[in-house]
């Protein structure tokens, strides 16, 4: 809701892009792939991709050594994998 609203729209494709955008704009919506193997340990995301189970939207809002920061609409618990 207002003021935390997305108010514009931009492609990006690499890490580079992202990275720019983030720095530039701010959070980003990603919409990821899903897979059935996904866990949670220590708060990073594993797969082994072994079967795609469809696709889910996220909200990236930074980066560190390990990987994406993300928000899911989940909240702080992964519905539907372990961890």
């Amino acid at each position: 809701g207002i003021p935390n609203r997305f108010s514009a729209y931009y492609r990006v494709n690499t890490e580079s892009e992202i990275k720019q955008s983030l720095m530039v704009h701010g959070p980003l919506l990603a919409s990821v792939e899903w897979y059935h193997d996904m866990t949670a340990k220590n708060g990073v995301i594993q797969t082994k991709y072994a079967k795609k189970s469809g696709s889910h939207a996220v909200v990236v809002y930074g980066w560190n050594e390990t990987g994406w920061l993300i928000q899911n609409s989940w909240g702080e618990t992964l519905h539907g994998i372990s961890g």
